[in-house]
Parts: structure tokens; sequence; C-alpha cells
């Protein structure tokens, strides 16, 4: 297995604490710490970002939630959701992820390396699912979507999930469009924790569909500097980023070597002209201080 805390008894406690942790109102929830809250606030201040961010232990239940219901254009983020609607389907549709769509070359769109050039063979389901996780393939994104039939399915399933903050209303690269008041392809850092724990460590997919999804997110290619950057070497990680503008995100599972499970939701907002080694650094930042934090 890729997470050993997917045995089945340990899986289920985590479940279940992880899920009693969610129904508490974020008012009386254990919030970010005095330390930590100072930390954070000065990381904005730093960098003049704002970060919308959600960590939780799996195992204790513990969080840490900064600017949880602040709403973020998720950018590539939503992929995540996306695949996992692609892996809800494939259950009542055993060939869904062989099946090979094809595509004329003015269907691929900015960003597409693993796509581009390559419609006349066509990529199966599977591979555009990876393309779109590991790759952020954009053109993989938009071929999915069409299969399922436009964004609105994929808002439509985490309406499934119980989310209902989360909406998806675009295609690549428009979706990564953000303007003030626009509730377009947005979402909370605390309703997109919530739906990630259902994803990557509940029950709203198979234990196989659930596997597949992160193995795709434990290829991810982009983000070195993120997340991955904040934690200790020997962690694993699956994860996935969305960056656009100021905006650049990372959100994942994280794993120590004796299996203790941190969940995040890391979305931040800063100055157009920041460079993206100083968007990386700060997801970087806020990571390190998740980690001190949840001990």
């Amino acid at each position: 297995m890729l997470f050993s805390a997917y045995h089945p008894l340990r899986y289920l406690s985590s479940c279940l604490l992880l899920l009693c942790a969610f129904m508490l109102p974020v008012s009386v929830t254990a919030q970010a710490a005095d330390a930590e809250t100072a930390e954070l606030r000065a990381l904005e201040q730093e960098y003049q970002a704002r970060i919308g961010l959600v960590a939780v232990d799996v195992g204790s239940g513990k969080r840490l939630v900064w600017r949880g219901d602040e709403r973020f254009t998720f950018c590539s983020t939503c992929k995540v959701v996306l695949a996992a609607c692609i892996l809800d389907r494939s259950v009542k549709e055993p060939d869904l992820l062989s099946e090979r769509m094809h595509w004329r070359p003015q269907k691929e769109v900015d960003w597409s390396p693993v796509t581009g050039g390559h419609g006349s063979e066509g990529m199966t389901i599977a591979e555009l699912c990876a393309a779109s996780l590991g790759f952020s393939d954009n053109t993989a994104t938009n071929l999915l979507l069409e299969r399922l039939g436009g964004p609105q399915a994929v808002t439509d399933y985490a309406r499934r999930l119980g989310d209902n903050t989360f909406r998806l209303d675009r295609l690549e690269p428009e979706l990564n469009l953000s303007a003030p008041g626009d509730e377009r392809d947005t979402t909370t850092a605390l309703a997109y924790a919530r739906t990630l724990q259902s994803l990557l460590t509940g029950q709203a997919l198979p234990l196989e569909q659930r596997q597949q999804l992160l193995v795709w997110m434990s290829a991810c290619t982009t983000g070195a500097g993120r997340i991955r950057a904040g934690l200790p070497s020997d962690w694993r990680l699956a994860h996935k980023t969305g960056s656009s503008g100021g905006l650049a995100h990372d959100v994942g599972l994280a794993e120590s070597p004796d299996g203790r499970q941190i969940l995040l939701v890391i979305f931040t907002r800063s100055p157009e002209n920041a460079d993206m080694a100083r968007k990386e650094a700060l997801i970087a930042a806020a990571a390190r201080c998740v980690l001190r934090s949840l001990e």
C-alpha cells in the first residue's frame, strides 16, 4: 500500500477522529495557538500575502486553521476532485479508465506537456488522469471534463460529498482567472480540507479507487519548493499544486516514516509581481509552521 495508515482498523479510527473534529464549529475547535497565529500573521506581513490554511493530524484529529472560510480561486488543485469524480464513475463503468480518447490539435491549450501532439493516437482516461494530476496537463483536464459532461459534473460530485462551497465553472486555462468578488472556480481552505479528507482518508471512494488517486497524486512533478520543501526529507507526500498570477497553492496528504499522516490545504495570494520562488517559499514556511503546531 502507498500509505501505511490504510490498514483497516487504523484507517477506521483515523476517519472517526477526523470526522468528529470537522463536525465542530470553527469557533470552538482547536484553532491556531497564539505562537502559530503570530507566525502565520508574520509570514503574511513578510511576504505581503494572504494565507488560507487548514492542517489536520489524521490520527489525533488535532488541527490548525487560518483564514479557513476565505475564498480562493483554487487553480489546478481542483484536479484532485476531477480525478476523484472519474474514479467514482469508474465504479459503475468498469471499463472507463481503459477507454481511449482522441482529439484534434485545436483542442490543445496552453501547458499540455503530456497530451500535446498526441491527439491522433489518443490516450486512455487513466493516462489523462495521470497527466492531469502528475503534470497538471491542461488539455488532459479539459478532455476529462468533456467526458464527464462539463465542469458542473464535478461541482455536482462535490455536492454529493457534502461540499456546498467548492464550485467548478470553467475549463482550462480560464478557470485560473481571479477577480475580486467572483466566486467562480473557488473554494475555501476549510471546505476543501473536508473534501480531501473524505477522498484521501475517508470512505467517499472504495479502497482501490482511493489508492489509485493517491498513486496519481504521489507522482506530482510540480511544486517541489512548496509543501515538499517544508517536510522532513523522509516524509512521503501525495499532493496537487495550483498557480496563476499571484496565486500559489498546494494540497495533499503527508506521511512520516512511522505512519503519522497530516492532511494539508495551503492557499496563498501574493502580489502579482512576486516570483515563483518567493511564492513557493511562503508555502514551505507555512508547512513548517504546521508541523511545529501539530507536534
